[in-house]
């Protein structure tokens, strides 16, 4: 009985630890940014990471509506940072691949409710499967947001959850300053 047991936790300890290990890559595994084919929401198609408008971009990715709040704590926190830094800053809601004509309602919704265009330029909402973009881009849970910089060849050279805080904040800007493009931290 006992090893039938030890068996059995054994199997629920391996198939445990699998599952961890897909949401939560192992340290210092190279996540990546996956090809995508998007539209921003003034209408401009384009291929991602290849068409993002800076050499280092920061994208913060949501899944919810009600992580709305969290997006606008990353927006008001790295504002300066990456202004000064020359990285470009994109908004990405993250939902399920959906019907073209519920596509096309959303996002129309979505462009009434963002009347201004550099903010529309900025925003890409991603009708995609989750899964494996999250998996791509070691993202665990969609209890959260993301924020990630990225290169245009899809490299993720830095990454934070949740809500900005003032640690995210000194992390983004030394990950900038080893990237040279923010002076280093005295």
């Amino acid at each position: 009985m006992r090893q039938l047991f030890l068996l059995f936790l054994s199997v629920v300890l391996l198939m445990a630890s699998a599952k961890y290990s897909e949401a939560n890559p192992s340290p210092g595994a190279q996540q990546t940014f996956p090809v995508l084919n998007v539209t921003d929401l003034n209408g401009k198609k384009m291929t991602l990471p290849r068409d993002f408008d800076a050499s280092y971009n920061l994208c913060l990715i949501a899944f919810s509506r009600s992580q709305q709040s969290d997006v606008i704590t990353w927006i008001n926190g790295t504002k300066p940072i990456i202004q000064s830094a020359g990285v470009s800053f994109y908004e990405m809601p993250t939902i399920s691949r959906l019907p073209g004509f519920v596509r096309d309602f959303i996002t129309a919704g979505m462009r009434r409710a963002i009347p201004d265009d550099t903010d529309r330029k900025h925003t890409i909402t991603l009708f995609i499967d989750k899964t494996p973009f999250r998996q791509s881009l070691g993202l665990g849970t969609e209890k959260k947001i993301y924020a990630i910089l990225v290169d245009r060849q899809g490299n993720v050279l830095w990454s934070a959850s949740g809500d900005f805080t003032n640690e995210d904040g000194e992390s983004l800007h030394e990950s900038l300053a080893a990237l040279n493009l923010a002076p280093r931290p005295v």
